[in-house]
């Protein structure tokens, strides 16, 4: 079915009033159970958190129509097929995808994630109201373009099967904040969310800290202190501290979370590494030399194409693509 760029626009912003609701009726207090039940990771708070969060940043009127008119040229002239293959890391990841693709007027296949498909499945039932999504079967559908972000081992597994089709496919980043020892305390209480939500496990989630040499730790670490994990949170941080004491390790305890230094992010939840610079330019080249890994940066101050403010890490705008690269560009250019 063909949908008019005005119509689409209005179909988005009502998908926003429903989504900014979630939880409050019955049917996706359901839907709500059943990706609590499929994903041990989620908890109600993050889902319900992930969900209004799609309403407020990205389905509001003024964001629609900011972001939409950055595209001219939508909606395509022909319609391809475009396979949507979701991960399931943290609630509705895959949904942004999604909506670029409607939005440049393609038709959408969905590959949901086994670790988040009753989120994504009660999404897209609401826009097939008015869109035509299709669940991808290997068997039925011959998608012509790929969009997919996961895991390293997935992208490369994806860039085998669909080699023989233009992709797009991001794979792991790692986030960092940029502190310069002026920071408030309700900054360090927002960083706080940037390191923490959804239990550390998003690509925007800060597993690295940028400090000036001498800084003063005390103020950081007493906010951190304070913040607010999961009992799995807990137990992993229990288990990196043991095992960091048994090995003779220098870092500094935050209560919930290891501090230490180094130049290569954690890979684990509850630990956050630390590298000192000297100068702007020393930061600024650190940055640079590292920035095809960096998927947001926080800070106060930076400036960086893809600097957030504290807090903000987990609030991505239309315009905060995955990896940098200009999704709705890319699907317009076929």
């Amino acid at each position: 079915m063909y949908i008019c760029p005005m119509q689409t626009l209005e179909k988005f912003i009502s998908l926003g009033h429903t989504l900014a609701q979630f939880g409050t009726d019955e049917p996706s207090q359901r839907v709500l159970q059943r990706a609590v039940a499929e994903n041990e990771w989620f908890t109600r708070r993050d889902v319900i958190t992930a969900v209004r969060a799609i309403a407020q940043d990205m389905l509001t009127p003024q964001n629609l129509e900011r972001w939409l008119a950055l595209y001219p040229t939508r909606p395509v002239a022909v319609p391809r097929q475009v396979l949507v293959f979701m991960a399931g890391n943290i609630p509705a990841v895959g949904f942004a995808d999604l909506l670029c693709v409607l939005a440049a007027g393609h038709r959408a296949l969905v590959k949901y994630s086994s670790r988040d498909r009753a989120l994504m499945e009660y999404i897209v039932q609401l826009l097939n109201e008015d869109f035509d999504i299709r669940e991808y079967v290997p068997e039925s559908h011959k998608p012509e373009l790929l969009l997919a972000m996961g895991s390293d081992s997935t992208a490369r597994i994806l860039e085998e099967r669909f080699g023989g089709i233009p992709r797009l496919v991001r794979s792991t980043r790692t986030s960092v904040a940029v502190l310069d020892g002026r920071e408030s305390e309700s900054e360090l209480t927002a960083l706080c969310c940037d390191v923490g939500s959804f239990d550390g496990r998003g690509c925007r989630s800060v597993s690295h800290l940028l400090v000036p040499e001498e800084y003063d730790f005390k103020p950081l670490i007493e906010v951190l202190s304070r913040m607010e994990v999961s009992d799995k949170w807990r137990a992993i941080y229990t288990h990196n501290r043991a095992m960091a004491v048994m090995m003779g390790a220098e870092f500094m305890d935050c209560g919930v979370v290891t501090l230490s230094a180094g130049d290569q992010p954690s890979m684990s939840i509850s630990e956050l590494r630390y590298t000192t610079y000297g100068s702007a330019t020393e930061l600024a080249d650190w940055i640079a030399e590292r920035d095809s890994t960096i998927q947001c940066i926080v800070s106060h101050s930076f400036e960086h194409p893809r600097s957030v403010p504290f807090g903000r890490a987990q609030h991505p705008s239309l315009t905060d693509y995955p990896d940098g690269m200009d999704t709705m560009s890319w699907l317009l250019s076929y």
